[in-house]
């Protein structure tokens, strides 16, 4: 019985455990913070890129921001955290690669994703960013753009008149809403134009409208550019962003130790055209050596030295002593006239560099030019005599910076070619450097410490940052492609709201309609007229029936014509 209790106990456990890894299976991060699951170098999302979008990508962003946005709502299907992590509370956000691997995702892990393959499709981070209503509980994608784009306006335009004076139905994925939308609303979406956010224009793939087969279909692209914010305001939603998040700048700094013959390497995903800057130094180390250690005398003036020194280096005393001694540091001329003067007075130096007065302490002095220096010890007396002094500990050191080195700086791209190389020989030199990488890959940058020069350790400090210069304005302008795609997509949309019975047409053609209308209903007014004229039964009829009759007439044929 205890046997099968233990085995009760370890299943469930198994089955806890089970259950808590597919949980966290899709939130591998521990940060809070949104930018870090904005990831356009993960490998699925480049090489969704890759598949979708059109090339060279940095002349096409417009057509590549427009194919990302529908790829993204037609294959990610909206579903609630707790119905993929079976969690009632809480809000989760999955990576780029999980959205993808899942085909689902709620309000925030679409905008992620398509941030992230907005960025992976070479718009610069600048320019995208997902946006966030705390109080109504939505996120959504915006992009930054040369404005105005001129191209999709009257596509736009036309087809927002398939909405007028319908009962139209959309769905944010969370909820689905049914509005009557009058021509009056239309008209003022027109006139109100594009509303944006300090340029950034929204375009959220969780927008969709019903058509009449139950399909889901995403809010057409040349609205967000045409309208802006103004889109939630057709449907009757008000959004406004309450926090914004991008893509971190990618940096990385190192400061390490390299021994002799070791290295520090950097392997960075680069996009086409993507360029690296770098700055390394090799930094000073400080090194020491002792030039006297000793204790236990007794002293009322004395001094250590000469010790030449150079500039830049350092020499240091540290001493113990039974009550407060003065301690100088001298420079040769400074020593030559303290002993002519002690001599005659038995005083303290009149010139020193630094002195210190204690019973306990250090004094370091760094040293300006290149002299012989002495350490002076002077207790006050006259020269009849006085109470020297008893020194326990006495220590002075010499100390000086290495300044030689020898570190290799390499760089090369994915292919193994070498697009760098150089040597840094001198320490606390800073040496910049930079590379834009000619295709999208791994390159890897590496600094060797060679050992030739000094066979010590160097400590090593290395920046790097990623940087994508700002698109031109002229790749932003709509194209012939483009505005004929939007096209076929909003005919789509036509045939989905009508049945198939109403194709959506350019102004010009609507003229046209009505010029034709008009043409009929006046030939069938003259047709009327000669008839009248042959009908001999009209001629019973008095005056007033026999008009009352054409009348009637006119006006059903009128009818008739027009139906």
């Amino acid at each position: 019985m205890i046997r099968n209790k233990c085995e009760l106990v370890c299943l469930l456990f198994l089955a806890i455990l089970t259950f808590h890894t597919s949980y966290v299976w899709g939130h591998d991060l521990p940060s809070k913070d949104m930018s870090d699951y904005i990831t356009p170098y993960d490998y699925k999302v480049v090489e969704l890129a890759e598949s979708i979008g059109m090339k060279p990508f940095l002349s096409y962003p417009l057509e590549n921001a427009r194919i990302a946005y529908y790829w993204v709502s037609e294959n990610i299907r909206y579903q609630y955290d707790n119905q993929t992590w079976g969690k009632e509370n809480g809000d989760y956000w999955q990576l780029p690669s999980t959205t993808l691997k899942l085909q689902t995702g709620d309000c925030e892990d679409q905008a992620i994703l398509l941030a992230s393959l907005l960025r992976a499709l070479r718009l610069p981070r600048e320019n995208v960013r997902v946006a966030v209503s705390y109080t109504r509980h939505h996120a959504w994608c915006e992009i930054k753009i040369p404005l105005p784009i001129y191209g999709l306006e009257n596509i736009a335009a036309n087809s927002l008149e398939l909405l007028k004076n319908k009962k139209v139905t959309v769905s944010t994925g969370e909820s689905s809403v049914s509005r009557e939308i009058g021509g009056s609303l239309i008209d003022e979406i027109k006139a109100a134009g594009l509303n944006h956010n300090n340029g950034w224009i929204p375009i959220d793939t969780t927008f969709k409208i019903v058509g009449l087969d139950g399909s889901l279909l995403p809010i057409p692209f040349s609205w967000w550019l045409t309208y802006g914010y103004n889109v939630y305001k057709l449907f009757g939603y008000t959004f406004v962003p309450e926090g914004t998040f991008q893509d971190k700048a990618r940096t990385w700094t190192i400061t390490k130790e390299i021994r002799p013959n070791e290295n520090i390497t950097f392997e960075i995903p680069c996009f086409e055209e993507e360029k690296i800057i770098g700055v390394a130094k090799a930094l000073g180390v400080w090194k020491e050596r002792t030039l006297v250690s000793t204790g236990g005398f007794d002293r009322l003036a004395g001094y250590d030295g000469p010790f030449y020194i150079k500039a830049g280096e350092k020499l240091k005393v540290e001493w113990v002593a039974d009550r407060p001694i003065t301690v100088y540091v001298l420079n040769e001329l400074d020593f030559k006239r303290w002993i002519d003067y002690y001599r005659l007075t038995c005083g303290g130096p009149t010139s020193w560099r630094t002195y210190k007065y204690d019973n306990k302490g250090s004094l370091e002095y760094l040293v300006e030019y290149p002299d012989n220096y002495y350490v002076i010890i002077y207790v006050l007396h006259t020269i009849l005599g006085g109470y020297p002094a008893r020194i326990y500990s006495w220590i002075i050191k010499h100390s000086w910076q290495e300044t030689a080195c020898n570190i290799q700086v390499s760089v090369s791209d994915p292919q193994g070619e070498s697009l760098i190389s150089y040597s840094i020989t001198q320490r606390d030199v800073e040496k910049r450097f930079e590379f834009t990488a000619r295709k999208t890959g791994i390159y890897r940058i590496m600094f060797k410490n060679l050992g030739v020069v000094v066979l010590e350790p160097v400590l090593l400090y290395v920046r790097l940052e990623a940087f994508q210069p700002p698109l031109s304005a002229e790749f932003f302008s709509v194209n012939e492609n483009l505005a004929a795609d939007e096209q076929r997509y909003v005919n789509t949309i036509a045939k989905s709201l009508t049945g198939g019975m109403e194709p959506v047409w350019d102004n010009s053609l609507n003229w046209a309609i009505l010029f034709t209308s008009i043409v009929i209903a006046l030939l069938t007014t003259l047709i009327l007229l000669r008839k009248r004229s042959h009908h001999s039964w009209s001629k019973s009829l008095n005056g007033n029936t026999q008009a009352l009759y054409f009348r009637l007439n006119f006006l059903n044929c009128l009818e008739h014509s027009f139906l």
